[in-house]
């Protein structure tokens, strides 16, 4: 993942597996991911983030597991992580 520890400091760290939050959550496991335009404000101080906090939210991978009320993805999906959430939840 990378890691956000401060302005100008972001690092490359292995961190804990994802797991399923609640019945409406999916576990992806990213391909490839890239930071965004938005994440440079992170890094360049212009808009504060918590040091840990996991950077980089636009990505593709594989879904490997998702919960019970999931309805259009299932285990093996490949699938686009997109920085817009349109319906806002």
């Amino acid at each position: 993942a990378i890691v956000f520890h401060g302005p100008y400091d972001v690092r490359v760290e292995t961190v804990a597996d994802a797991g399923l939050r609640d019945a409406r959550s999916a576990v992806v496991r990213v391909t490839k991911a890239s930071i965004c335009g938005s994440d440079l404000h992170l890094v360049h101080g212009t808009v504060p983030a918590i040091p840990g906090t996991v950077i980089g939210h636009e990505c593709v991978g594989v879904v490997e597991d998702v919960g019970t009320d999931v309805r259009r993805f299932r285990k093996g999906d490949r699938v686009i992580g997109h920085g817009v959430i349109g319906c806002g939840d």
